[in-house]
């Protein structure tokens, strides 16, 4: 996917141009159609998918979740590669996870994370059967994308009880996993993990493990004009 100078208004807080760019490269039209799951996954991941990252961006779950359900339902979309579709499925558990999370209802936040690990687990097997293939490696990397998503939100459904002490485990896996991942445009992780951390330190109201957070999420994205309405 060819890289566009105005996808980075994303980090500095243009919301109208990010999505616009998005919106295009998501609509642009290959001249052939995907043969496998992999070519599958690299069209929709980096592709088809790219307004919902943003709305993730800049933390528009409900938004996301619907931009998420027109590509599930579109009768045009590749309905044989199922882990396209399990990936999208994925995505919006996510979404839901954490609209649920901002909303503190933890019930609900705690049962899409349960259900977002179960459909992991159908993706796992179902991918794990095509490691001889040449597109392995986009499912692989795919899957770390959404495993990191799954320990985020989790991370959060541990520590919104501010009586109890912070639980670090799934950050930890979260933040080992962004470390594996490298860099490109248009980025594959919209947002450092640092930032959803600091945001949770700001609501469980502990000033200096925020601020640390914070200067963290800063030295990944030194250009992200959005670290500063953290």
């Amino acid at each position: 996917l060819f890289v566009c100078p105005k996808f980075k208004g994303q980090q500095a807080g243009d919301e109208k141009g990010a999505l616009e760019t998005a919106t295009s490269l998501a609509n642009v039209t290959p001249e052939t159609q995907p043969i496998n799951e992999g070519a599958a996954m690299m069209l929709h991941y980096e592709g088809k998918v790219l307004p919902a990252w943003v709305h993730i961006r800049f933390g528009e779950w409900q938004k996301a979740v619907a931009y998420l359900e027109t590509l599930l339902n579109n009768s045009q979309r590749p309905s044989q590669h199922s882990l396209v579709a399990n990936y999208y499925q994925t995505l919006r558990l996510y979404c839901l996870g954490m609209q649920a999370v901002q909303q503190q209802r933890l019930q609900d936040a705690n049962q899409y994370g349960m259900e977002l690990s179960q459909l992991m687990h159908q993706y796992e097997q179902q991918g794990a059967t095509k490691q001889a293939t040449a597109e392995f490696k986009s499912i692989n990397e795919t899957y770390d994308i959404m495993n990191m998503m799954r320990y985020e939100l989790a991370g959060w459904v541990d520590n919104m009880d501010k009586t109890q002490p912070f639980n670090e485990a799934a950050w930890k896996e979260a933040l080992s996993l962004q470390s594996a991942i490298k860099y490109d445009e248009p980025p594959r992780l919209m947002a450092p993990v640092e930032e959803q951390l600091a945001l949770l330190r700001k609501f469980r109201g502990e000033q200096t493990a925020y601020r640390q957070a914070k200067q963290q999420a800063l030295q990944k994205r030194p250009n992200s004009r959005l670290i500063d309405l953290i």
